[in-house]
């Protein structure tokens, strides 16, 4: 089995047409570059950026095709305080490039007080992969990540909460964001937890503000047209706001927000092995009554389809040298057959109903067969990279993902996976 994923490697990196330059950021140390801004405006499409650990703020992708990896490469749960970036902008990618990022900590700068969140998407007709990545948002009037016209969004195994409710001094209460607002786009969220923002208490009007009654939890997922799809990973709407009671009246609790929303023009649900959960209401108080507990979902518009079985999932290691070792984690259900897809390409992120998911490898394409999971479900390879890149390449992306034959009818892709292949001497 090692043996043949070796020559599978081998094959499928002869030519990377994603291969390029690597670049080096570091804000406290020796590095090509101090900011990241600097490293983009130099790398041409194609290039890596490893990014080390730091604050770094300002990260516009608009219309370049790059790879950012954190290095060291760091898992979502020990992410807090590394490598973090406030603020990300990708605009008009153009179709056939791609964006990834994985290993970052994303928020938005507490000194910007714009109308966007950690992260803004806007008319992409490439593919953007956020890998091992968490979203969090800081002093925004607006989802975590909001795209518009994004035609493949991918969020792997990734954590991304939205902004609770707010009661400012002077002001009614503000309303809690969602984490991700897609109009018009294609999102695959694959092993991933994401939460709605809570809803801030209800109050009275005092000479601190107005007050007024609690709003409802805000949807983890507001999809406006497009499709969401999601395997795997729990979606939990955010808790309503609390009741209050002043011994006379009462303020108003909020009803948990639903896990995900449908509105517009025929929004697309796929689910697949995912745990959708409703906000928790706004709690009683005195003689005030609660809210209501939130929907799995809130179908205003649209369909939801279900897709049955396990989520499946392959994770290939960060970054690896040449000639190194890297781990290809795999789970699926025990007993299957399944085929790994390689592709050192430009992804596609196309969605193909008769796969049932979104594809990220493109093309051409390398498939090496496997026969049969282990009891567990999971399995586990440590392979050797048999690649010599050429003197002018420094790193080559690798693109994977599994298929299984047949579940409900049709065969299933999985969650997907990158990993970058550096030159040894860097």
């Amino acid at each position: 089995m090692k043996l043949l994923l070796a020559v599978a490697l081998l094959t499928g990196f002869a030519a990377p047409a994603s291969a390029g330059q690597v670049w080096t950021v570091d804000d406290n140390g020796p590095a090509d570059f101090a900011t990241l801004a600097a490293a983009v405006a130099a790398a041409a499409d194609g290039d890596t950026i490893l990014v080390r650990d730091g604050y770094y703020s300002n990260l516009d992708l608009s219309g370049k095709a790059l790879t950012l990896v954190a290095q060291p490469a760091v898992p979502p749960a020990e992410q807090i305080g590394l490598h973090q970036i406030a603020g990300v902008a990708i605009a008009n990618l153009p179709a056939g490039k791609t964006v990834t990022l994985r290993g970052f900590r994303l928020v938005k700068s507490p000194f910007n007080f714009a109308t966007t969140g950690a992260v803004q998407l806007v008319n992409n007709s490439g593919t953007i992969v956020f890998e091992d990545c968490v979203l969090e948002p800081t002093f925004s009037t607006a989802a975590t990540l909001q795209s518009s016209g994004s035609a493949a969004v991918f969020l792997v195994r990734c954590f991304a909460t939205g902004l609770a409710g707010q009661t400012p001094i002077l002001v009614a209460p503000q309303p809690p964001r969602s984490a991700i607002a897609a109009v018009a786009s294609n999102v695959y969220v694959y092993g991933s937890t994401i939460f709605g923002g809570n809803a801030a208490t209800a109050s009275f009007p005092s000479d601190f503000g107005p007050g007024g009654p609690a709003h409802d939890g805000a949807p983890a997922i507001d999809l406006t047209g497009g499709r969401l799809f999601v395997s795997g990973g729990s979606i939990t709407g955010g808790k309503g706001g609390n009741n209050n009671f002043n011994g006379t009246d009462c303020a108003g609790a909020g009803d948990g927000g639903p896990a995900v929303r449908l509105a517009g023009a025929d929004p697309q649900l796929h689910l697949q092995a995912a745990t959708l959960t409703g906000g928790l209401p706004g709690t009683a108080s005195g003689a005030c009554p609660a809210g209501t507990p939130g929907p799995q979902a809130d179908q205003q518009s649209g369909s939801i389809t279900n897709i049955p079985g396990v989520a499946r999932s392959i994770r290939l290691s960060a970054l690896v040298e040449e000639n190194g070792t890297a781990s290809i984690s795999l789970a699926g259900a025990p007993g299957e057959s399944l085929s790994i897809l390689f592709s050192a390409d430009l992804a596609s992120g196309l969605w193909i109903p008769n796969l049932q998911g979104g594809l990220l490898p493109g093309f051409p394409m390398l498939v090496f067969k496997l026969i049969g999971m282990p009891p567990s479900g999971e399995l586990e390879l440590a392979i050797t990279i048999p690649v010599s890149l050429p003197p002018e390449v420094g790193a080559a992306v690798l693109h994977a993902q599994t298929l299984v034959g047949f579940v409900g009818g049709k065969p299933l892709l999985s969650a997907p996976s990158s990993m970058t292949v550096l030159r040894a001497e860097r």
